[in-house]
């Protein structure tokens, strides 16, 4: 039987600036260019959602 996984996708979770920072500082630490580039594109879908969200509307 074959497991199924859903999608994961971290800018749900990257709400504030805290969460945003503790996933960069992470990604650095860990040093790989590659991931720093994905982290650096989640944050910026993330920002870009909140942006775009009915809530944040005025």
């Amino acid at each position: 039987m074959e497991e199924e996984f859903s999608k994961y996708d971290p800018t749900e979770y990257l709400t504030n600036e805290a969460e945003i920072n503790a996933y960069l500082d992470e990604a650095i630490r860990i040093g790989e260019s590659d991931l720093i580039s994905a982290v650096l594109d989640d944050i910026l879908k993330a920002k870009n959602m909140k942006k775009t969200s009915p809530s944040e509307k005025k």
